[in-house]
């Protein structure tokens, strides 16, 4: 049967979601910071010249996000990990201020 038609999300698959996620903000900021920086990375990430580098850039996200999710998944499968709950959501909360902090205008100089 299908995950999405369960009752439930089995804890494994919640915590490769959360550290997929994180993972994906760093790679995102990381990225940002180049962009930024370089005007040949720019041109590498601008998929729609009217949009800009933006659209790249969700596609990295997006890319690192499903290949992190894949290979935690597979890592995590069906495997008691709830003693990672308190590191996971401190690693969650770290990159989002981090992402917050390295995306801002007045730090990347935007």
């Amino acid at each position: 049967m299908w995950f999405f038609t369960r009752k439930r999300i089995h804890e494994s698959m919640a915590f490769a979601a959360v550290l997929a996620a994180a993972i994906s903000l760093h790679a995102i900021w990381i990225a940002n910071l180049l962009i930024i920086r370089y005007s040949a990375v720019a041109k590498w990430f601008t998929l729609a010249p009217e949009l800009g580098a933006v659209t790249g850039l969700y596609l990295l996200g997006a890319v690192v996000f499903f290949l992190s999710f894949g290979t935690i998944t597979i890592f995590y499968h069906e495997k008691d990990c709830s003693h990672h709950r308190t590191s996971i959501f401190i690693f969650l909360i770290i990159s989002l201020l981090i992402y917050l902090f390295a995306t801002c205008p007045v730090i990347s100089g935007v």
